[in-house]
């Protein structure tokens, strides 16, 4: 007996030989991992609230067929590993196979008794005689022996010398609407009793309603809107104590007595790197002029006479205003259209400190900064006709060279697929990792794919060593140009992609076999649910941040971890640490470590940022939690980095544990069965079997630590001729 999925089900609803029952009893207990897996099963069948798959779901994992075709063993073999792979990463598949093997089981093994009048009545249904009564009425009546029908019920009226067969088809049912008029007749008792009670009140002389507040009336100048703080650190707060602290700090201005100028408290004039930027209360005294909201730009604007005055407060001067050029906001010019319906895109807000989610149909301006949150591919088109699809998580900024150059695409890391849309020799202007350069469409079949990576080699702190960036520009088909200014163009044929590493110069290879984001192979149906699933509670008039907050807890593993990977792309990473303390994201540990470390590799100040939150969950242990994250290279394993690995598997917190196990993992390619999330006295034998591959010098790069695949280069006399700029 193989240790499959299909025969545990079998094995837990008891369909085996005693012998193999047997074995398979055995295996499961050698394995820590298939036990697991026998509580996780039972434990999935339990909940109530788990939800099942939609019956008209489509797709590996979705389609009831397959999961049909899986249980009765008919499932083509090259499809069953990765139909059991969706089973074992989502609970609501796993629980759905069990409980229809389960339902199985007991159908076929014990077949259901049904009595045979009970059967009789099932014949009868729609039958002739049931829809004809009268019949076996009228035969009666004339003097003939009552009928009796196959159930053998006749029935008789007293007195009246006739009986009349009543099928069991026929029989009297009780009412389905005495609930009903029992509600209604609550209802409207309830209504006569309340005009009596009014009926009464006015006939004994009661006081109305408003003669018994007699408090004096505030004045208008009194009845203020509520003052509403917002929390410096949304991000830290669960869903629960972010929505009662915002509760908690309403307080309207008309219940607090005002202050003076000597005891206004003092703001701190900086906030914590973690925090969300907070807005200041708009100031409305009659001194300072009202503050302009600009609808394009959201820039509220101050008077530069203001500003002179203030300056010569400071100074110890009059405070005449001096004559001053007022500096205007940046005009922002539209330079393109968000045209998805189906995905997510999100945008920066200035005025609130928040990201939102942008509306289908909403323009792009320049100077504003958007993200595509991961697993999704929102698409843009562009004022010079070139449309842009966002494959993943992409953080990106839009700017104008001029006029007549059209947009500026800046990109800070992501992927994104452009493909012009108007006539041919069109050209795009990218920023991309500090490189500016213009790409060349040599015809109207051209399509460009772009991957700009922020590539962290392990073992290298962020915050001290700034990640590499590495930008790869692809010809999916036709031929591009990449042109620098003050450098050669270099032109790039179908199949064949640009490198640029850091300040090094562009390098031209075989793209070989493309990679999956540029095809939409990159994600799993389970990851294509979750996107639909999140997607639907993302409203575009509540910060994300919040909404996001609130998928963390939700009862699909799938959709928590996406939540928790999106809110990592916006700089919070409280929930995807958290995440990592308990087993309800195992299957997922993987995807929370490469989101933490792709955050760190973004910038420098989201590496800090990660740190406040690891100094704020875990406390002294925050050090060597960053340091696992870190990683270490091939040379600090050999110094010492991988006992202390090994050493971090027996600590006493989960999330440490599970970072010490992700880098062992990856490096050697191994599990040793080990479970992070169990206590360390239940897994001493898998920490000796560490123990031993410490001992023997095991712990090494298997596959040597590199930002790309191996390539061959493209001779130099092999690259072509470039295209004309227009």
């Amino acid at each position: 007996m193989r240790l499959t999925l299909r025969t545990m089900l079998a094995y837990l609803d008891d369909v085996l030989d005693p012998a193999d029952a047997q074995e398979l009893e055995h295996k499961i207990e050698e394995s820590s991992f298939a036990s697991g897996l026998v509580h996780r099963v039972r434990d999935s069948m339990r909940r109530m609230r788990l939800g099942a798959p939609k019956l008209d779901g489509k797709g590996l994992g979705l389609d009831p067929n397959t999961v049909a075709d899986y249980l009765d063993s008919t499932l083509p073999p090259e499809r069953v590993p990765e139909f059991e792979k969706v089973c074992l990463e989502s609970d609501v598949h796993l629980a759905e196979v069990a409980s229809c093997h389960q339902i199985l089981t007991l159908v076929l093994g014990e077949p259901a008794e049904v009595e045979a009048a009970m059967r009789e009545r099932a014949y009868r249904i729609g039958h002739l005689d049931n829809r004809h009564p009268s019949t076996a009425h009228n035969a009666s009546g004339n003097g003939a022996a009552p009928a009796t029908d196959r159930g053998g019920a006749v029935t008789s009226r007293a007195g009246s010398g006739t009986a009349t067969a009543v099928s069991p088809a026929k029989s009297p049912r009780p009412s389905r609407l005495s609930a009903k008029s029992l509600a209604i007749t609550l209802l409207l008792g309830f209504l006569i009793t309340l005009v009596a009670l009014q009926a009464v009140r006015s006939l004994i002389g009661l006081s109305s309603p408003r003669e018994v507040a007699k408090g004096p009336v505030p004045a208008a100048a009194e009845l203020t809107e509520p003052e509403i703080t917002i929390p410096s650190s949304v991000d830290s707060l669960s869903p629960d104590s972010a929505a009662s602290n915002a509760e908690t700090r309403l307080k309207t201005k008309a219940s607090v007595p005002p202050q003076s100028e000597e005891t206004q408290p003092v703001l701190p004039t900086e906030s914590p790197v973690g925090s969300r930027p907070v807005v200041p209360a708009a100031d409305t005294s009659p001194e300072r002029p009202a503050a302009t909201n600009d609808s394009v730009a959201g820039v509220v604007e101050r008077p530069a006479v203001e500003a002179v005055e203030i300056a010569g407060e400071k100074l110890g001067g009059s405070k005449e205003p001096a004559e001053v050029t007022a500096v205007e906001p940046a005009r922002q010019i539209s330079v393109g259209r968000y045209i998805s319906e189906e995905q997510v895109l999100a945008r920066f807000d200035e005025a609130a400190g928040d990201w939102f989610r942008v509306p289908p149909d909403s323009p792009m301006v320049t100077g504003q900064r958007i993200i595509a949150l991961p697993t999704y591919r929102p698409q843009l088109l562009l004022s010079n006709n070139m449309k842009v699809t966002l494959a993943g998580e992409s953080h990106l900024e839009f700017g104008q060279i001029n006029d007549a150059a059209g947009p500026l695409i800046k990109i800070e890391s992501g992927r994104a697929i452009i493909v012009p849309l108007g006539e041919p020799e069109a050209a795009i202007h990218l920023e991309v990792a500090g490189r500016t350069g213009s790409v060349l469409f040599a015809d109207a079949d051209s399509v460009l794919a772009v991957d700009v990576m922020k590539y962290l080699p392990p073992g290298q702190p962020p915050e001290l060593d700034p990640a590499i960036s590495i930008i790869q520009v692809f010809a999916l088909s036709g031929r591009i140009a990449w042109k620098e200014e003050g450098a050669e163009e270099a032109a790039v044929s179908a199949e064949q992609v640009l490198v640029i590493e850091g300040e090094g110069e562009p390098a031209l290879y075989e793209a070989g076999e493309l990679p999956d984001w540029i095809v939409g192979k990159d994600l799993a149906d389970i990851d294509r649910l979750a996107s639909a699933e999140l997607r639907r509670d993302l409203a575009a008039d509540r910060p994300l941040s919040l909404s996001l907050l609130e998928r963390t807890g939700f009862r699909q593993v799938e959709v928590r971890s996406l939540a928790c990977r999106s809110l990592c792309a916006l700089d919070m990473f409280d929930p995807a640490i958290e995440a990592l303390d308990g087993a309800g994201l195992r299957s997922y540990w993987y995807a929370q470590f490469d989101a933490l470390r792709g955050a760190m590799a973004r910038s420098s100040e989201s590496a800090i940022k990660l740190q406040r939150s690891l100094e704020k969950l875990t406390g002294d242990d925050a050090g060597l939690m960053y340091e696992l994250l870190c990683g270490f290279n091939p040379d600090q394993l050999a110094a010492g980095g991988a006992k202390e690995l090994v050493d971090a598997l027996e600590h006493e917190r989960a999330s440490t544990r599970v970072l010490a196990y992700e880098n062992l993992r990856r490096i050697t390619d191994k599990t040793q069965l080990f479970r992070p999330e169990q206590p360390p006295a239940q897994q001493k034998g898998e920490v000796m079997k560490w123990r031993r591959n410490l001992g023997t010098g095991a712990i090494v790069y298997q596959h040597p630590p590199t930002a790309l695949p191996t390539r061959r280069a493209v001779p130099a006399d092999a690259s072509g001729e470039s295209p004309a700029p227009e």
